[in-house]
């Protein structure tokens, strides 16, 4: 027996005002992960090996690591999310 299925998809990312805001709070956090990257690259020239020598310099590179994944993650999933969705919204 035929089976009709309705699925709704939000295929623009920012639509409503919450979502603008999101948005917003996503720029400021690349921003900051950008600016403290620079920063701990001058630090490091201008401490040079002395830099490694503290154990506050290995965790702000922690920082940095664990900061870029989670951005290159949340960039990543919603790539393959909209391929997902165009993919599949095909009609049959």
């Amino acid at each position: 027996m035929p089976e009709l299925n309705f699925r709704t998809v939000k295929l623009l990312r920012y639509v409503t005002p919450g979502d603008y805001f999101i948005l917003a709070c996503e720029l400021i956090f690349v921003c900051f992960i950008f600016y403290y990257i620079v920063e701990e690259i001058l630090e490091a020239r201008k401490q040079k090996l002395e830099y490694f020598n503290s154990l506050w310099n290995f965790l702000d590179m922690i920082v940095i690591g664990v900061r870029t994944s989670i951005g290159n993650t949340t960039v990543l999933l919603s790539h393959v999310c909209d391929k997902s969705i165009a993919n599949s919204s095909h009609l049959t």
